[in-house]
């Protein structure tokens, strides 16, 4: 059958067939333009070969061209250079040799070529023999530059090129384990989620994971799946990668970087975007700054807009959102890969040869290697590029592992002489220098091949040392195409291959250098910010046995305030302690201990957050929150090498439980316990199979009997990896416990936080000995805001709640607040309960003072608005009235003339404007209407530091109490 290409008069198709013929050949630096002018289509590109680089222009048109000599020569003439070589191509069967002589004669030096259709047929067969099957070419280009750019080349594989036979390996990929969490009419699950079920949902996704999971991989998959399902659809889709250096040329414009990727190819935007459907695939934006990344999302939903899908990746999506929301998104999670994963991926990299894939296999096991170092497809692929090269000894932490790379990278094992010495060292240093400068920029800007040659030269030009500063630039190429380390991206970017590495080659130079201190603080100062917290990792692995560091960091971890820096605390900890692996395990307990602190920080951040209004958080219940901050513990902490700190830990806990035995103080107790049930949990995992603690917790401190911890466990059961599950399952009767607490399990589940917080129902508190209890939920709802505001969001250091939901009564008052802490000074009887400290907050109005003077003589007077328990530190207090003008009227001797409440401590004209107050006879004096609680829900939202000022009183009172001197803001 005869051939013909089939181009009528498009010119940007001709074009895209060209380049992608030239590409599939083998030539580089393709670039195409259509000259309006001549009306010619013009693509210059170049030739590699051992004796250099042959550079080419080509001269594209459809028709004859016996007609356009003129026009043809002026062009030329205009558009070649002097080193180029000439081509000229048309779709039409014949060139005439008239045409050919007359072209070489004006233009003797260019070796002239031409190509007619004739011509061109044979190379499609030979190069592009796809192009027959299917005449799209705007689909074909697209897909042939997303399947052959060397960018494609995963992370976790780029340095693969230390030697040919590595090729072979490129194309693995076991696909992760990915989970959204769902809420199902109040029912909270996780699903698992495929690259399928994702393109068939039609909605955006973030997907979210730590370094090395293997995001930038699964999203290139993604683009991989689109490609394929364009068979047999009718209006294609075509994927776009996008790297952070893209957005950074592009004035961190997503706009104008989607734009670029489809116009650099002459390729007109609207009229791709009007005929495809475009799919953007971001690989990351989280190395720039704040304001960038709201810009750059706020643009994502503007796309959303235009009916452009995408997927974005991160290493922690909260962080990524931090004050911002993004529309018409699902979150999907990356986890680790599990054991089946892990063999799949061995078995995988070693399929020509199963024996070593078994052996490898067996020395992780018996090493213990996969409890010291995050299971990632990147850990997994240098620890098999190791055994492969000279079967190594797998190391113990994520730093061995890079150091033996970085010598087996470098040539460290074939140094020959103290000039081969010389240069890798220099390496190392340009590496390490490199890679400090980019972690401590803002938005972590690389620098171009040119002034990353000035920059490794200026530094070596002060040094004095025999390194000849004329080789640095092939020092650099060798390192930018001979390592795997380091490539130059198609911006002529410098780039690290993977931010692993980058994080190790900082790390290596903080520690070797004479500032090594400093650098030592600034690691600790900026934990939780985006790559410090793996050069912590890394740099903590040099010695494994850091305690002096481990305590400066677990000081500068009380200092964090926020649910985000709680969680990336306790993620970062998790792995700082397994690096730490030879640092003393009482001296690693207080890490644990001190991230369990963090979580119920975050669980009670969380549950601040979920009663403010349009926040992601709305909605959620008590347990939930607490199956989601187990899973964070969990995921972070399941490693054999923390099993003694974790034992240590759980010991140590449960000596404080034990004190707590007939506690009044139920929520502390129940909160210890949660801390318990984290590390039993972590402890039962399949790698540690040690059900010894969790025994303990069913057998002496009954947790089956806590709908709570059913609840937890049942999940615990149903989604982690727990030693003899199936056993436990049925010794302990989980399902008939779930069946007999069906209705306290339910009763979190329909209700949210709104209907727990501050009152008795809310199950988990940060442990405090301070307790402030007040006559109803919307005072201690203010209280709290009060305190944050005029502290700037400082945890405070006593727990609030209302007497509501206690003594078996739901309603609240000052009755109630009297008969509790009555209750309570009866009650105690422990060492533990003594230690702790009750303040019952009445409301300074004839109610509250009636049953504030009408507390048993036990109560004597501190003050004539404060009063405490002979034998116990139980305190009841007035609220104080403010000495200022305003309040004079408040101060009454008669009972029934009191009425002072929480709520006059803000200012009468805001009480006025929300409608809160009645006027009274009494000059200057309003009484507080009944609808306290959506009130109390507005503070909640507001922030106005004068609002808040008068809150003084009280505080200062409370503080009195407990001999503290807080440092308020006004």
């Amino acid at each position: 059958m005869t051939k013909n290409i089939e181009i009528t008069t498009d010119m940007n198709e001709f074009l895209l067939l060209i380049e992608t013929l030239l590409f599939k050949i083998g030539y580089t630096e393709i670039k195409s333009t259509i000259s309006n002018k001549f009306e010619f289509g013009i693509i210059s590109y170049s030739e590699k070969s051992l004796l250099g680089s042959t550079n080419h222009k080509m001269f594209i048109t459809f028709s004859e061209l016996n007609g356009k000599l003129h026009i043809l020569h002026e062009a030329i003439k205009e558009n070649i250079l002097e080193n180029e070589n000439l081509y000229i191509v048309t779709l039409s069967n014949k060139i005439s040799e008239y045409f050919k002589s007359w072209i070489k004669s004006e233009f003797p030096s260019s070796n002239a070529q031409f190509w007619n259709q004739q011509d061109l047929i044979p190379l499609l067969d030979r190069y592009y023999i796809e192009y027959w099957d299917d005449k799209d070419l705007v689909i074909k280009f697209f897909e042939d530059k997303y399947k052959l750019n060397p960018d494609r080349l995963d992370d976790i594989t780029k340095f693969l090129n230390l030697d040919k036979k590595y090729k072979k390996y490129l194309d693995i990929f076991i696909e992760p384990k990915v989970f959204i969490d769902r809420d199902n009419d109040g029912r909270k699950s996780r699903v698992k989620i495929s690259i399928n079920k994702i393109l068939e949902t039609k909605v955006n996704y973030i997907i979210s994971g730590d370094a090395g999971t293997g995001k930038s991989t699964f999203i290139k998959e993604i683009g991989l799946k689109i490609l394929e399902n364009n068979k047999g659809t009718s209006k294609k889709t075509i994927p776009i990668f996008i790297k952070s250096t893209n957005i950074s040329d592009n004035d961190f414009s997503l706009i104008k970087t989607i734009k670029s990727q489809i116009e650099e190819n002459s390729l007109d935007f609207d009229k791709i975007k009007q005929n495809y459907n475009l799919f953007i695939l971001i690989d990351s934006i989280d190395e720039f700054e704040i304001k960038i990344r709201e810009t750059l999302i706020n643009e994502l939903n503007s796309i959303n807009e235009l009916d452009i899908r995408y997927i974005i990746g991160t290493r922690n999506s909260q962080n990524l959102l931090k004050n911002i929301v993004l529309e018409d998104c699902e979150t999907a999670n990356l986890s680790n890969f599990d054991l089946n994963q892990i063999r799949q991926y061995l078995s995988n990299f070693f399929k020509h040869d199963l024996a070593k894939s078994q052996q490898l296999w067996q020395n992780l096991k018996e090493n213990n290697i996969l409890e010291k170092i995050p299971t990632t497809p990147l850990t997994l692929s240098l620890i098999s590029i190791l055994y492969e090269e000279n079967g190594f000894e797998i190391p113990a932490t994520l730093t061995d592992i890079y150091d033996n790379f970085n010598t087996l990278l470098l040539g460290r094992l074939t140094v020959k002489n103290n000039l081969d010495f010389l240069t890798i060292t220099v390496k190392e240093k340009i590496l390490s220098l490199y890679a400090l400068s980019i972690i401590k920029k803002p938005n972590r800007e690389r620098l171009k091949k040119e002034a990353f040659t000035t920059f490794s030269q200026e530094y070596f030009s002060t040094q004095g040392t025999a390194v000849d500063i004329e080789q640095i630039p092939d020092l650099i190429i060798n390192l930018t195409d001979g390592t795997g380390v380091l490539y130059i991206d198609e911006n002529d970017y410098v780039n690290f291959t993977h931010d692993h590495f980058m994080e190790y080659y900082a790390s290596r130079e903080m520690f070797l250098s004479e500032d090594r201190i400093e650098y030592e603080n600034e690691i600790i100062e900026k934990f939780i910010e985006y790559n410090w917290q793996n050069v912590a990792i890394f740099y903590t692995g040099r010695t494994k046995d850091m305690k002096t560091f481990l305590n400066k960091l677990l000081k500068r971890i009380d200092k964090y305030q926020s649910i985000h820096e709680y969680l990336l605390c306790v993620s970062g900890l998790g792995y700082v302690l397994q690096s730490l692996w030879l640092t003393n395990s009482i001296n690693r307990k207080e890490g644990i201990l001190k991230a369990l602190d963090l979580i119920l920080k975050a669980d009670t951040e969380i549950k601040s957050l979920s009663l403010k209004n349009n926040n992601f958080f709305n909605g959620i219940n008590e347990n939930l929150i607490a199956l989601l901050n187990l899973s964070w513990f969990y995921n972070n902490f399941n490693s054999i090498s923390l099993k003694d700190p974790l034992d240590l830990a759980f010991d140590e806990i449960h000596k404080a439980v034990r004190e707590m035995k007939d506690t009044v103080f139920t929520k502390n107790q129940v909160s210890e316990i949660y801390k318990l049930f984290c590390i039993a949990t972590v402890l039962q995992h399949g790698r540690n199979g040690n059900n010894s603690k969790m025994e303990i917790l069913f057998e002496e401190e009954k947790i089956l009997t806590n709908p709570l911890f059913v609840f937890l466990f049942d999940n615990a059961l149903n989604h982690f990896e727990i030693h003899n599950k199936e056993s436990l399952k049925t010794e302990y009767k989980i399902d008939s416990k779930v069946k007999r607490y069906t209705q306290g399990i339910k009763y979190y589940l329909e209700n949210d936080t709104t209907k727990t917080s501050f009152t008795d129902n809310e199950q988990l508190t940060i442990i405090k000995n301070v307790h402030l209890i007040t006559e109803g939920k919307s005072d201690a709802i203010i209280i709290r805001q009060a305190f944050n505001i005029l502290t700037e969001n400082i945890e405070p250091y006593w727990s609030i709640q209302s007497v509501e939901e206690k003594l078996g009564t739901k309603s609240g008052g000052a009755h109630e607040l009297s008969k509790y802490i009555t209750f309570i000074a009866n009650k105690i009887q422990t060492d533990y309960d003594k230690a702790n400290v009750v303040i019952a907050v009445f409301d300074n109005d004839s109610k509250g003072f009636q049953e504030f003077n009408g507390l048993s003589k036990e109560f004597l007077f501190l003050n004539p608005c404060a009063k405490k328990h002979e034998e116990y530190d139980i305190y009841a207090i007035l609220l104080p009235i403010p000495n200022e003008d305003g309040y004079l009227g408040y101060e009454q001797d008669k009972q029934n003339l009191k009425y002072f409440a929480i709520e006059h401590y803000f200012p009468v004209e805001f009480l006025k404007e929300n409608n809160m107050v009645n006027e009274l006879p009494i000059p200057n004096v309003y009484e507080i209407k009944e609808q306290k609680i959506d009130f109390a829900n507005k503070i909640n939202n507001l922030g106005n530091i004068e609002l808040f000022k008068n809150f003084r009183y009280l505080f200062d009172e409370i503080d009195s109490i407990n001999g503290k001197s807080i440092n308020y803001i006004c």
